[in-house]
């Protein structure tokens, strides 16, 4: 059944933990458990602007997001594949 995967896939990255936040120099992605799935990243402003992103590889359960190079301010982290987005607000303090 196509929906169950389909479902699997969402949840894999929709219940992910970020943190800490307000985030200082960089933060933390942790997913509950590997990625299935390859899936872009970026942090964008207020106005939707790309400012930084990369790619999150398959079997990929937490890594690094460095802000270091960002002013303080409101963001958003952003993961999204073709077949699924989500995003997260986040706090950067310098």
């Amino acid at each position: 059944n196509t929906m169950i995967i389909d479902e699997e896939v969402r949840s894999e990255i929709v219940d992910l933990k970020l943190y800490p936040n307000p985030a200082e120099g960089q933060f933390q992605i942790e997913f509950t458990k590997a990625i299935k799935g390859d899936y872009d990243w970026m942090m964008v402003d207020v106005l939707g602007r790309r400012l930084t992103g990369g790619v999150v590889n398959t079997g990929t359960q937490q890594f690094t997001v460095p802000v270091d190079r960002l002013a303080a301010g409101t963001y958003f982290f952003v993961m999204r594949n073709d077949a699924v987005y989500t995003q997260r607000k986040v706090v950067v303090r310098k």
